[in-house]
């Protein structure tokens, strides 16, 4: 009796332990599986990392080339504006030195020397323009303090209107005169021997200057009303 019951006994510990090492075994290919689904898992988390950062710098490239072309846009849109001021300012300032009797400095326009005035050329196509006085000394006119401006860069004279379009303008204002007369290529002279005009465009109404930029769609003129009034429009 006690023989069988140590063999019962017995049966019953290896079967304890056969259990503790299934149970052993079960938990240990379950942490594997908990490992490889957890390595899956990162492996494609990774996977979608890459594809989402590679979205973000095509998004970032596109909009900054977006953000290039606006900026250079808007840069030569300022350029030609300011050109246009430029020009305008320009022409006041010739008109200004007309009517105070400018002569420069001492020797350039002789006392005994008449101011014919001051004038501004511009001609179609280009990129400056010119300033100059006007001074009769006997029968011939001599320019001085003739000096050239430069439109800013990129900007160009595409366009000249008065009653045609004629390729170069010289606007001259005179002395104790608001009003303003165009004059061809040939000017100077601007007078004659009687004192009378010469050398003038034939044409009535303003003067339109057209300046633009190659790369940007929009214009602007620069007006110079026969009253000697000056402005400028986008068109």
């Amino acid at each position: 009796m006690s023989a069988i019951l140590v063999k019962v006994l017995q049966n019953d510990r290896l079967i304890g332990i056969v259990k503790l090492m299934s149970m052993s075994v079960h938990g240990k290919f379950e942490t594997v599986n908990s490992e490889l689904l957890t390595v899956n898992w990162r492996r494609s988390r990774l996977g979608f990392s890459l594809i989402e950062l590679l979205i973000v710098v095509i998004i970032l490239t596109i909009a900054a080339s977006i953000t290039t072309a606006s900026y250079v846009i808007f840069e030569r849109t300022a350029r030609l504006k300011n050109g246009a001021l430029q020009l305008k300012s320009d022409i006041r300032l010739v008109q200004n030195n007309a009517l105070s009797g400018n002569k420069g400095p001492a020797g350039l326009c002789p006392a005994t020397s008449v101011l014919i005035g001051w004038y501004l050329a511009v001609s179609l196509g280009g990129s400056s323009y010119t300033i100059s006085g006007d001074c009769k000394t006997g029968v011939s006119e001599t320019a001085f303090l003739t000096r050239t401006v430069n439109l800013p860069r990129g900007v160009t004279i595409t366009n000249l209107t008065y009653g045609g379009t004629p390729t170069t303008v010289k606007i001259l204002f005179r002395p104790l005169s608001y009003n303003v007369s165009f004059h061809d290529g040939l000017a100077p002279p601007f007078v004659d021997s009687l004192g009378d005009l010469t050398n003038t465009l034939a044409g009535s109404g303003p003067l339109k200057i057209e300046l633009s930029e190659v790369q940007v769609s929009d214009k602007y003129q620069v007006v110079v009303q026969s009253s000697g009034e000056v402005n400028e429009i986008k068109i």
